[in-house]
């Protein structure tokens, strides 16, 4: 749960740095577009490694 939280939190925070320090306006659909992406990696890394879930 930690580790998703983290995720997403850079998503939030890299769109918020765009919107602040760039000057940019928000733009939603870049956010959900990184979000989707993050997700998709995650799904991508999961499928291509062994996840251990409990102790061996």
């Amino acid at each position: 749960m930690r580790e998703a939280k983290e995720k997403i939190g850079v998503v939030v925070l890299t769109e918020i740095y765009d919107v602040m320090k760039e000057n940019q306006s928000y733009d939603e659909k870049r956010y959900t577009n990184a979000l989707a992406e993050m997700i998709q990696h995650s799904i991508d890394f999961e499928d291509t490694h062994k996840i251990i879930t409990e102790c061996q």
